[in-house]
This record gives C-alpha cells, sequence and structure tokens, in this order.
C-alpha cells in the first residue's frame, strides 16, 4: 500500500508500481554521496579538535586554539549549501558537462 502512494512513475495510462532501473541506482548513489560527504566533514571536525590546534596555533592557549580551530570546520561546513546551490543554477544555465567536473579541480 505505502509503495503504491510513493510511487511516482508514471505511464499512459497514469502511476505505474514499476519504477526504471535508473531511478533504483540514482538513489543509491544519491545516499553514498551524501554518507561519504558527512563521514568527510566527522573527520575534519575530529582532526579539527585533536590535531589542528596543536599544529596551527601553537601560540595560543589551547582552549582557544581548539575554538578557532572548530570554527574554522563550522565556517567550512556552513558554506557547502551555497557553493551547491551556486553549482546548480551554474550547471542548469548552461551545459552541465564542464560543471560536472568542476568540484574535482
Amino acid at each position: 500500500m505505502a509503495l503504491k502512494l510513493l510511487s511516482r512513475s508514471r505511464t499512459k495510462g497514469g502511476l505505474n508500481d514499476q519504477h526504471s532501473p535508473l531511478a533504483g541506482r540514482a538513489a543509491l548513489v544519491g545516499f553514498v554521496g551524501t554518507m561519504l560527504e558527512y563521514y568527510d566533514f566527522v573527520l575534519y571536525g575530529a582532526a579539527a579538535a585533536l590535531i589542528f590546534p596543536k599544529v596551527f596555533f601553537v601560540n595560543l592557549d589551547p582552549t582557544t586554539a581548539t575554538l578557532l580551530s572548530l570554527s574554522a570546520s563550522g565556517l567550512a561546513l556552513s558554506r557547502v549549501p551555497s557553493g551547491q546551490s551556486s553549482l546548480a543554477i551554474m550547471a542548469t544555465d548552461s551545459a552541465a558537462k564542464p560543471f560536472c567536473c568542476l568540484p574535482c579541480v
């Protein structure tokens, strides 16, 4: 019953219970990409709390050094949605191929 309500693939006759094979693959790829992105930020946050204060902020007291490291991590995390939206706008305004390789650079 729930699958029938969530099914949005349309055919000429209306709603269809069968999804295309690409829809499942796209959902899996989106999930894996999001999972890797959050894993990256968890690792960076742990490094910001444990390693960066001792490496980059040697002259400051440990509390201030940790807060500065975590603020840099928070700033990076807060800028992700704006970067994603600007890349999405650029990709939809013109041909998408040049912008697909942009994050790899």
